[in-house]
């Protein structure tokens, strides 16, 4: 059971006086339908949602309590290929449906003629994806210039919290979302991304909470920028049950105690401790470690021995069941970490948080949509470990939930009460905030390359040896799976990790170093070093040579400015690359355009570089010395630092094209 279906629970709390079943409001559609009249800007597109609506309505009935009736609406004009076959299928979400109450279709030809779909003629077809399951119906006899029109209303199991993305890389000639609830229901609500703020009006015994925008540009992904947390949405809950009270309910307080019920309350039968000292002492060996030590310990012991398993079933919350059988669903395994941690009398903070590649965490709109994302905090360390991501190792978590906020869930301990003779009780008070997680600095995410060329006597052939040291999340991908994988795919991953500059060279005397899947990447760099044969980067022009140096680091992004940037810049996690170059001038040859290596790009923030690429080089007798170093120490900017950016992160690309030109005496 996660966070959002414990509301349920909670709900059985509320004294909710019931009515009679109320109808939910019926949708219409225009009986005559004609094509609409479009600006010639939207004529050029390839297409344009011309009307959308999206209706939550909450209805009491006789039974249940409250139904949930969704509405959703759409008018969209094809004007191409591309969006005749994007448009040509209607996706139904079923996540929580109970019920497709009613649904419509029909399209309009440019010329004004309407085909209304036969609702008997309707085929459903079914899409699973990891989250969700679609139901899914084709539109037939859609042409270019033509448009589509549906509607649907499904009844579902009633949420109380509610995310709608009002934006997407199609545009909106009109968007308009309604949420409507009983009288004494009240529902508040959020926008974010300049989507209008929702209005409250009652009507007929009836809140109904509306916006409504026109003319919503298309959103386009783009390069550094994180698509879905820059579209327009709206965050929706339910704030208050007149019926029972006039104070907000499911608040950020209600969530911690909630979530900490979940997870800290006594089993009935509480023989896991047991089982939990034995492991403590038998295998994991915890006295006389200092608190850093024993988190790697414990973390390290469940990551090994214990499955998640993505299933709620009651077996796989149970602790006892748990440490029998070494798999637990989410909720299992986060009380097992937090019965590990007690046991061993460390001081744990639990934290929820969201993945910010989707949302930020918005801590001043107490919605549990939020909490997505489970963490550990230690406040004696002031670290973090991420329980059901495998792959991680202390201190490191997934990069997307960092330079991010969270609700952090504490039990503080205030006192002792004595009650009876010798027995004393702690007494507590859980308390809940709203703090930072912090992002790593670049200086722990890096990957350096050592890199020697030596030039035989007259470069008819040369021998590389690479030393690359990747560490923090730019080893995460790499690190924690080499052992996991057969050895002979274990050697072309470590060797393709060397063979940036030149993927035809043989590699000779390769060898890795901290491969163990629990070594974190935060402490000690995954590295893999080699011998290459070759002179791909090599071309003999005329009596000269041309040195390709600048494909030695292997290739560079470039970002090309097509288009206005729509979006700020963000980063996935600030990073530094550190690249030394040597490589000797055989004798009677020299080179004439050193300089070309000479660059620097950067820009200042507060005085200070927070990105930047340099890269110069210097002479010890016949050897040349290039040194490239490049990082990013913020994880946003603004559009308007975009054309700077840009430039640092082409300063790689360019350095890419360097070619040196080598010729005789």
């Amino acid at each position: 059971m996660n966070i959002k279906q414990s509301v349920v629970i909670i709900l059985l709390l509320f004294p909710i006086i019931l009515s009679a079943k109320d109808g939910y409001e019926k949708f219409q559609w225009e009986e005559k339908p004609a094509i609409h009249q479009l600006s010639a800007d939207y004529e050029k597109e390839s297409a344009v949602i011309i009307e959308s609506l999206v209706r939550d309505e909450y209805v009491f009935n006789s039974v249940e309590g409250l139904d949930l009736y969704k509405t959703i609406h759409k008018i969209i004009r094809v004007n191409d290929d591309k969006a005749l076959e994007r448009f040509n299928k209607v996706y139904i979400s079923m996540n929580d449906v109970e019920s497709v109450v009613e649904l419509k279709a029909r399209s309009i030809s440019k010329d004004g003629r309407v085909n209304e779909v036969d609702k008997n003629s309707i085929k459903m077809t079914e899409q699973n994806e990891s989250d969700n399951t679609y139901k899914i119906f084709a539109i037939d006899g859609l042409e270019k210039g033509s448009e589509v029109e549906y509607y649907f209303i499904l009844k579902k199991y009633p949420s109380f919290f509610d995310r709608e993305f009002m934006q997407q890389e199609t545009p909106y000639k009109r968007n308009r979302i309604e949420i409507i609830t009983p009288e004494k229901i009240i529902f508040k609500a959020k926008s974010y991304n300049n989507y209008p703020e929702l209005k409250d009006s009652l009507m007929n015994g009836k809140h109904w909470l509306t916006a409504e925008a026109n003319n919503i540009p298309e959103l386009h992904e783009e390069e550094y920028a994180f698509y879905f947390s820059n579209l327009m949405r709206v965050e929706s809950k339910l704030d208050k049950n007149l019926k029972q009270s006039d104070k907000g309910t499911l608040t950020w307080e209600d969530a911690s105690q909630s979530i900490y019920n979940r997870i800290y309350a006594s089993e009935k039968n509480d023989s896991y401790t047991k089982k939990i000292d034995k492991i403590i002492k038998k295998e994991l060996h915890l006295k006389g470690m200092d608190e850093a030590s024993k988190i790697k310990a414990i973390e390290i012991y469940i990551k090994t021995n214990y499955l998640l398993k993505p299933n709620s079933a009651e077996g796989l919350n149970n602790l006892d069941n748990i440490i029998k059988n070494k798999y637990a669903a989410t909720t299992g395994l986060i009380k097992l970490y937090a019965a590990f941690f007690k046991q061993a009398d460390i001081n744990t903070e639990l934290v929820l948080t969201t993945d910010k590649k989707d949302v930020l965490f918005d801590g001043n709109f107490d919605s549990w949509n939020y909490l997505e994302e489970y963490l550990f905090y230690f406040p004696k360390e002031d670290r973090f470990i991420a329980p059901t991501e495998t792959p991680y190792r202390y201190p490191l978590i997934p990069y997307y939930w960092t330079d991010n906020d969270g609700l952090f869930i504490e039990n503080v301990v205030l006192g002792e009460s004595q009650l009876g003779i010798g027995k004393k009780f702690p007494i507590t008070e859980l308390r809940h905030q709203i703090k930072h997680i912090p992002a790593f600095d670049a200086e722990f995410s890096y990957d350096d390359h050592d890199i020697k060329i030596d030039f035989n006597a007259d470069l008819s052939d040369a021998t590389t040896h690479v030393k690359r040291s990747i560490s923090g999340f730019n080893a995460i991908t790499i690190q924690p799976y080499i052992k996991l994988i057969p050895a002979d795919k274990q050697k072309e991953a470590c060797e393709s990790l060397l063979k940036d500059s030149e993927k035809d060279a043989k590699v000779s005397n390769m060898k890795t170093s901290n491969t163990d899947p629990n070594i974190s990447p935060y402490y000690k760099p995954f590295i893999v070093e080699g011998d290459m044969q070759g002179t791909g980067f090599l071309e003999k022009a005329g009596n000269d040579y041309l040195f390709k140096i600048g494909t030695v680091i292997g290739p560079q992004t470039e970002l090309y400015a097509e288009k206005k940037r729509e979006c700020p810049i963000e980063h996935e996690f600030n990073r530094r690359y550190d690249r030394t170059i040597i490589f000797n001038i055989p004798k009677g040859y020299k080179i004439k355009n050193l300089n070309d290596l000479n660059m620097d790009v950067f820009h200042l923030k507060n005085g200070e570089r927070d990105y930047s690429f340099t890269s110069s080089y210097k002479m010890d007798g016949d050897k040349v010395i290039v040194q490239v170093y490049e990082f990013y120490k913020s994880m946003y900017a603004p559009i308007s630092e975009y054309e700077v950016f840009r430039k640092v992160i082409n300063a790689s690309a360019d350095f890419n094209k360097v070619t040196l030109v080598i010729e005789k005496e």
